[in-house]
């Protein structure tokens, strides 16, 4: 280590007017480790001093323009009086071995020891040098930092460079399908030479395509545990033709984008949670159709757009460095994805035959082989109205005597249970069972209330469970009376039934649009369907029967069934008083014909 005279902090010159430094001194910055050497001092017409310094650049040269200290700047800095080279390699010795920075090296260390020197001029010689001491270590620290800062840039950088390097390695495993696995679903005679292959663009959800919403393995439709579920339901010629109608074809799917909860270990749900967003090709060959499970999730889109491909490449040739580190990994994502289909294009049988040899980077070499189908792109609606708007529409108009459907499936998941959902108070855990899916007649509107803002629906039902009047009636006895359960027109299970056609209601099924939220609206929908469907059917056999007996025609006769079923308070089926029904159609008929 060098003696004590190698070093000293300026502040004890810097007091005085006359400074103990000159042009050529090396100062050592303690807060970042920068090293500076002293050009001149200037002095303004008050007398203020300011230094001119340099500071040392990375590669030890000195820089060409200088900076202006005042004396608080140079405060925060340690004048060093061996080399540079010197005193930087004992900060690295220091680094490998810190018990080389012993403050009290060669000194009395003993608090006795101390006590018992005498002498004013021996203590203030003794505060010096340990002065010195301290200032030594504080810029031995500040190379410290200096040092360990540059190496964690260094290392950013190799770690910046490895991420670059695994993830080409990544792309490569694609092309050459290391986590691939080909599962053939149906077999059968491959599409012609000459037929194109169709990317579709869109990726879509294999839970919400099929459109099951009912529950396997604790959980609502499908996902990635029971895949093999869709293979089933997708080969079916109509299923097939709605997922991927050409005859050969590529389109991407996930299992499910739904919330789920697989388990309360917070860590085992999310691993879950990932693999419903693992990709899967779906590919039809003619009558072959294959799945293909690729091992990585590719986002919401196989292959972006023009307008996307457009503003990758402005942001990469004009945008910020952010911007630009963006759109270099967006364009990397799509290299992966298309490495991924050229590797399935070369090494495997599942597009033959196919007349040449074709690159997908290459548009040259597919012209006629090789069709694209933005199916993701922004499209304009078709005029009609989404779910949510249709539905608060017609609950909007329900009153005392409409009919309601209730798709309660979990009452706990969808806020369908609970005490408050019955006029009389249960205590918790003791009320009885919701209704299950069925169709109701509101027999009570509620206006809102100071603790409840909304009107409340009122239908009555009997669970059919077993009661108990008394803790001594162990046994207990089935219910006799109807209970008063409370729905809301918010309530997502609920649906004005008497406003509901057939057609809407396929048209909800069968959109896109809505499968975000299927799990809601899919068991509704299914429901309304069925009965819809039945009392059709029902229907219609009426209506021939009527306008036999009337001579009316079919259309008069419909509209008489219409007038009937919600003329009153309480709207009611033909069904369930078809002879009433009957009788009173047939005069409405009678009478029109009449005038």
């Amino acid at each position: 280590m060098a003696t004590e005279k190698a070093i000293q902090k300026p502040d004890n010159s810097i007091q005085d007017l006359g400074l103990d430094i000159g042009p050529g001194d090396v100062f050592l910055e303690l807060r970042y480790g920068k090293w500076y050497r002293l050009e001149g001092i200037q002095m303004d017409d008050t007398g203020v001093q300011s230094f001119v310094m340099r500071w040392r650049l990375k590669d030890g040269q000195w820089s060409s323009r200088t900076s202006i200290f005042s004396r608080a700047d140079l405060a925060r800095c340690v004048q060093i009086h061996e080399s540079i080279e010197d005193f930087e390699a004992e900060a690295l010795e220091a680094m490998r071995d810190p018990s080389k920075l012993n403050l009290w090296e060669g000194k009395e260390t003993s608090e006795t020891a101390l006590v018992q020197s005498a002498g004013k001029d021996h203590l203030l010689s003794l505060r010096d040098a340990m002065d010195s001491q301290v200032a030594r270590v504080e810029a031995i620290q500040a190379v410290m930092r200096a040092k360990m800062s540059h190496l964690s840039s260094i290392a950013g950088a190799m770690q910046r460079q490895l991420g670059q390097i695994k993830r080409v390695i990544g792309a490569i495993e694609m092309y050459i399908g290391v986590h691939e696995e080909i599962v053939q679903i149906r077999d059968g005679l491959p599409a012609p030479m000459d037929t194109p292959i169709v990317f579709r663009q869109l990726v879509l959800f294999m839970d919400e395509e099929c459109g099951d919403p009912r529950w396997k393995n604790d959980q609502p439709g499908i996902d990635f545990r029971n895949v093999e579920d869709f293979d089933a339901w997708v080969i079916q010629p109509a299923n097939l033709a709605r997922i991927l109608p050409h005859e050969k074809g590529v389109v991407a799917l996930q299992p499910s984008r739904q919330e789920r909860s697989y388990t309360n270990n917070v860590w085992i749900n999310a691993e879950m949670k990932v693999k419903n967003k693992m990709t899967y090709l779906l590919i039809r060959n003619g009558e072959c159709v294959y799945r293909i499970w690729t091992g990585t999730s590719m986002g919401t889109k196989l292959f972006p757009g023009p307008e996307e491909i457009q503003k990758v490449f402005d942001r990469v040739e004009r945008g910020s460095e952010f911007g630009q580190e963006q759109a270099k990994n967006l364009e990397f994502s799509y290299q992966r994805k298309g490495l991924l289909l050229q590797g399935l294009l070369d090494r495997t049988d599942v597009f033959k035959p196919m007349n040449s040899l074709v690159n997908l980077f290459d548009p040259d070499t597919y012209a006629g082989l090789i069709e694209f189908v933005f199916d993701a792109e922004p499209a304009l609606l078709d005029g009609r109205l989404r779910y949510r708007e249709w539905k608060d529409g017609i609950n909007k108009q329900i009153q005392r005597g409409s009919r309601i459907l209730l798709a309660i499936h979990r009452p706990i998941e969808q806020g369908a249970s609970g005490p408050r959902r019955f006029l009389r108070y249960y205590r918790d855990g003791a009320e009885p069972s919701p209704p299950g899916f069925g169709v109701y007649k509101v027999e009570e509107v509620h206006p809102p209330s100071i603790w409840d803002k909304r009107e409340k629906l009122i239908i009555r039902y009997n669970p059919d469970d077993t009661v108990y009047s008394s803790w001594s009636d162990w046994r207990g006895h089935k219910r006799k009376n109807r209970v008063s359960y409370i729905a809301y027109r918010s309530d997502t299970f609920v649906l004005n039934y008497d406003l509901i056609d057939l057609e809407t209601v396929e048209n909800f099924i069968d959109s896109r649009l809505e499968r975000r939220q299927y799990l809601n609206i899919i068991p509704l929908l299914w429901e309304i369907r069925d009965r819809r469907l039945a009392e059709l059917e029902w229907e219609k056999h009426f209506v021939v029967l009527m306008a036999n007996e009337t001579g009316a025609p079919e259309e008069k006769v419909w509209d008489a069934v219409v007038w009937w079923k919600t003329k009153n308070i309480w709207k009611r089926p033909i069904m369930e008083d078809d002879a009433k029904a009957l009788r009173m159609i047939r005069k409405r008929l009678e009478r029109e014909m009449q005038e």
